[in-house]
């Protein structure tokens, strides 16, 4: 095999955005042979891995099989959980989370990873009964997102993967869960030091294959208008595309891999009005402080 494929490619997104989608765009629909023209994309948290895909998919006008992953999040963010999704559904929506707004709507029995007071709870046997599914819908491409975690500590899967990379006539996309994403997820998921090998093992085997192409995405900032976000109520039903859409800030909205545990503390959220109000009150304490030095002045003077 042409060891040439193992180059690593890094491209400033969204920035480079449109070079990057030409780039593997023209590659696609030229694939040589099984075992070769196959990508990886990686990149740190929130630098739109699973956007491009989106994007990439949109562009190309492609019928991918395979999976996106969905984030959940409850009414009360007091539970977080990960779903799959058919990649062809994923087709201009723009969204990667899900806010419930209704109790008793969260999914609970669609997630694979779910978190909640009790911890957290990664059900192998429901992620890889869906994802073999998943992957064995007809396409022109396959895509695996946000893989490299514990999903690997499955032999049937693991082997899935390499089989696809190794014989695989269709294009395959792989988007890699970093390396820092990686380590909090093994952190937090207590795996005894056999498996902690076994997936380092096959992440570097996967990572290493000479039929990928790696892509890395760097400098992830874009603007805030650059997601949406469903918002499902109970009057809402079907698939994800026919929720109710909003604007949300891209913070809000990155599908990180690893929100696996809430946050430690609540955020501190300021209105416009707030911020106003708190401006005026420096303002009026910085006069009064200009005022006291003067009079001080002047009475040194006098």
């Amino acid at each position: 095999m042409d060891r040439q494929l193992e180059k690593t490619i890094s491209f400033s997104y969204p920035a480079q955005e449109e070079a990057l989608l030409d780039f593997v765009a023209s590659r696609l629909g030229d694939k040589p042979a099984p075992g070769t023209g196959n990508f990886l994309v990686t990149g740190a948290i929130g630098s739109g891995k699973s956007t491009f895909v989106q994007h990439l998919i949109d562009k190309t006008k492609a019928r991918p099989s395979g999976y996106m992953t969905i984030r959940h999040v409850d009414v009360d963010d007091k539970r977080i959980g990960f779903a799959h999704v058919p990649a062809d559904h994923q087709r201009g929506t723009g969204f990667l989370t899900i806010r419930h707004h209704e109790e008793g709507s969260f999914p609970l029995d669609q997630c694979f990873l779910y978190v909640d007071g009790s911890g957290r709870h990664f059900d192998l046997d429901r992620f890889q009964v869906r994802v073999e599914a998943l992957l064995k819908r007809p396409g022109s491409l396959i895509v695996l997102d946000e893989l490299g975690g514990e999903e690997l500590l499955s032999d049937s899967f693991y082997q899935t993967v390499m089989d696809l990379l190794d014989q695989s006539q269709l294009p395959v996309i792989l988007v890699w869960k970093q390396d820092a994403s990686f380590e909090r997820s093994v952190a937090r998921a207590h795996l005894s030091p056999h498996d902690r090998e076994t997936l380092y093992r096959r992440r570097e085997a996967i990572s290493g294959h000479p039929s990928l192409t790696r892509l890395e995405l760097v400098n992830g900032a874009r603007p805030a208008d650059h997601w949406q976000r469903a918002v499902w109520g109970s009057e809402v039903g079907g698939e994800p595309e026919k929720a109710d859409l909003e604007k949300a800030p891209a913070d809000q909205l990155e599908p990180d891999p690893d929100p696996f545990l809430p946050a430690e503390g609540p955020a501190l959220a300021l209105s416009p009005a707030s911020g106003r109000r708190t401006a005026l009150i420096f303002l009026l304490l910085g006069g009064a402080l200009l005022a006291i030095v003067l009079v001080s002045l002047a009475i040194g003077w006098y």
